[in-house]
């Protein structure tokens, strides 16, 4: 096509001596030709320029998805591995709403998880002697231990009970996680002694 045009660029240069209606023509054919052919080519290159974005979007992509699989695979073998724990773990936030409770949790209190996220939780302390939890935000650093009386599903049981600051990224406190241990057995036959 190049060579068509040139050709009858030339043509039109010529016949120039000659009628000038029939000289134009051809240089319009061959300058029309010339004009499509750069811009076939500007958008070849286009093409090629979004074919090879659109396969670099592909892979990463597939990258976002493998990561994503990953992530998610991480966070069932984590769900797993709380679940699966004898020690009651639950975390709240600044207004003792529950956000994450795992098996434990609910066996002993008698909750199901849908039923208690989101909602506000106290212990259920056995006797009003008992030291209540500090308020949030806990003073005195981001732990605190005791061992306290819960009412449970199977009836009072005594628990070594340990909140911890949990900050966001900013450095605040956002959550306590709380993690209890039931010690009835052990705790039954200290006082037998």
């Amino acid at each position: 096509l190049g060579l068509l045009a040139a050709a009858l660029i030339l043509v039109s240069f010529a016949s120039l001596g000659g009628v000038i209606t029939l000289a134009l023509l051809p240089l319009v054919l061959g300058v029309g030709i010339l004009v499509a052919l750069f811009a076939a080519r500007r958008e070849r290159r286009a093409s090629e320029r979004l074919a090879s974005l659109a396969d670099h979007l592909d892979q990463s992509l597939e990258s976002l998805k493998d990561l994503q699989w990953e992530v998610r695979d991480r966070e069932a073998r984590y769900r797993d591995l709380l679940d699966h724990q004898g020690d009651v773990i639950l975390r709240r936030d600044a207004d003792q709403r529950l956000s994450f409770v795992n098996d434990a949790f609910c066996r002993t209190f008698g909750l199901a998880r849908e039923v208690a996220l989101g909602q506000p939780f106290q212990l259920p302390m056995a006797s009003a002697e008992q030291e209540a939890p500090a308020p949030w935000p806990h003073t005195g650093g981001g732990r605190q231990s005791r061992i306290v009386e819960l009412l449970t599903e199977a009836g009072p049981r005594w628990f070594v009970w340990e909140d911890f600051a949990i900050a966001d990224a900013q450095g605040r406190m956002s959550e306590i996680q709380s993690v209890g241990r039931d010690i009835t057995e052990q705790r039954a036959s200290e006082l037998a002694l």
